[in-house]
C-alpha cells in the first residue's frame, strides 16, 4: 500500500541518516584521536630535547686521555645517564647509570640522579662514599619497584688511575695496549634496593692502573643484550672480540666500530633497550 510505502521509504531515509550520524561520529573520534598521538608525540619530542641537554653536548679535552661516547635511547627518551664532572685540573669524575625501565618514567628518574650527582660529587673524594650517600638519597625518594644499576669512578690523570665502585652494573671492560681484555666486576648492589647497611657492606672500591695504550669501557646491558631477529644477544664476547680489533685507533673511532658492529648483528630488528657507552683511552704519550 501506499502507507507502507512511505514507512519503507522513512526508515530507508532514517537508515541513511543514521550511517552518516555514525560515520561522522567515528571520523571525529579518529581525528580527536590522531590530534592526541600528535599532542603526545610532540611533547614526546620536548622531553627528548630536555633529556639531551642532561647528558654532555661535547667530549672534554684531557691531559693524556681521550674520552667518548654513544647514547641511544629505544624510545624518545630513556632511563640511560653518564656524565662527565671536572673535579681539578688532575681529576675527573665518570658515571654511567642504567634507571630499572624504560620511557618516560624512567626518564624522570634519571634526571632526579643527575641532579643528586651535581650536588654530590664536589663533596665526596671516594667513589664508594658518594655511591653509599647516592643510595641513601634515592631509597628515601623512589619507589621501591625502581632501582638503578651504576658505576662511578674518578679518573687521575697525574697518576693513570681510575677508581672506581660499582653498584650492580655491567662489568668494567678493560682494554690492555697488547689486546688483553678483562672484565672487571667488583661487588656491589643497585642502588635504592637496600636502605644503606647492606649496601656499603656489598660496596668495594677498585683501584685500575692505566698504562699507555690501555682504555676502559663503561656501558649498559642495552649493548651486550642487543638482540637480532633470532633472538641472539650481541654478548660480552662478540664486544670483547671487536673491541680488542681495534684497540690501536682512537676513543671516537673505537666507538663508532663497535657501534656499527652492533647494528649489524641486530641488522634492522627493533631496539628494546637504550644503549650507552663510554670510552676512555690512555694516550701512548702522555701530556702530563
Amino acid at each position: 500500500t501506499e502507507e507502507n510505502q512511505v514507512d519503507r521509504k522513512r526508515q530507508h531515509f532514517a537508515s541513511i541518516l543514521a550511517n552518516q550520524a555514525a560515520l561522522a561520529l567515528e571520523n571525529s573520534l579518529l581525528y580527536d584521536d590522531l590530534r592526541d598521538q600528535e599532542r603526545l608525540k610532540h611533547e614526546l619530542e620536548i622531553a627528548r630535547d630536555v633529556q639531551k641537554k642532561l647528558l654532555p653536548n661535547e667530549m672534554p679535552v684531557l691531559p693524556g686521555f681521550e674520552v667518548d661516547s654513544t647514547c641511544i635511547p629505544a624510545n624518545e627518551v630513556g632511563g640511560d645517564y653518564y656524565d662527565l664532572f671536572r673535579m681539578d685540573e688532575d681529576r675527573m669524575g665518570i658515571v654511567i647509570a642504567d634507571v630499572s625501565g624504560k620511557g618516560a618514567s624512567a626518564a624522570f628518574y634519571m634526571a632526579e640522579i643527575k641532579g643528586m650527582m651535581m650536588s654530590l660529587v664536589p663533596i665526596h673524594r671516594s667513589p664508594k662514599s658518594l655511591l653509599v650517600d647516592l643510595n641513601h638519597k634515592l631509597y628515601q625518594t623512589f619507589e621501591r619497584n625502581i632501582f638503578t644499576s651504576m658505576i662511578y669512578g674518578i679518573l687521575d690523570f697525574k697518576k693513570n688511575q681510575f677508581n672506581f665502585a660499582r653498584a650492580g652494573h655491567n662489568s668494567l671492560l678493560h682494554i690492555r695496549a697488547d689486546g688483553f681484555c678483562d672484565l672487571i666486576t667488583p661487588p656491589g648492589i643497585g642502588l635504592g634496593l637496600d636502605s644503606g647497611r647492606l649496601f656499603e657492606q656489598q660496596l668495594k672500591e677498585v683501584e685500575l692502573i692505566l698504562n699507555p695504550g690501555d682504555s676502559f669501557l663503561l656501558f649498559t646491558d642495552g649493548l651486550t643484550d642487543a638482540m637480532n631477529s633470532k633472538m641472539e644477544a650481541y654478548g660480552e664476547e662478540r664486544l670483547i672480540e671487536t673491541i680488542c680489533k681495534k684497540q690501536h685507533l682512537d676513543a671516537s673511532h673505537i666507538c663508532s666500530y663497535i657501534l656499527r658492529s652492533v647494528q649489524d648483528h641486530v641488522n634492522g630488528h627493533d631496539q628494546h633497550d637504550d644503549l650507552t657507552m663510554v670510552l676512555v683511552k690512555c694516550l701512548a704519550e702522555s701530556n702530563n
